[in-house]
């Protein structure tokens, strides 16, 4: 097995979805589930529902990756 290179652009697809590594360009683009559908997050660690929330979990997910800790995607 080799190592996760986490500074590269990963992109996993199927027939039935797509999942990009997660980059702060997603925020407007999360924004509304964010506001609008608050119980998606409320199984995560880290809360993203309204706007501080999100910005604050794609903060924590980016630094996450930066320090090769995990590697986020968004579908």
């Amino acid at each position: 097995m080799r190592p996760l290179d986490f500074h590269q652009n990963i992109i996993l697809e199927n027939d039935r979805v797509i999942l990009r590594t997660l980059d702060a360009e997603y925020f407007d683009l999360l924004l509304p589930y964010s506001i609008n559908e608050p119980t998606l997050w409320q199984y995560s660690l880290t809360p993203a529902n309204g706007r501080d929330n999100l910005n604050n979990y794609i903060n924590f997910a980016l630094a996450k990756q930066n320090s090769e800790d995990s590697y986020p995607f968004i579908v």
